[in-house]
């Protein structure tokens, strides 16, 4: 019973940090979509 409590808390912490990974990619990437966009917009403000 303890082991598989203990393994269950093992895959309750590996979810987690593959959860915390996957969320740091996505906000990095979409804070330098944001970014990108941010300057294709003041290109083409520029160009105008």
């Amino acid at each position: 019973l303890l082991c598989t409590k203990y393994i269950k808390n093992d895959q309750y912490h590996f979810v987690k940090y593959i959860f915390d990974l996957f969320y740091k990619q996505l906000s990095f990437h979409l804070s330098f979509v944001w970014i990108f966009n941010n300057h294709q917009h003041k290109i083409s403000l520029h160009y105008e």
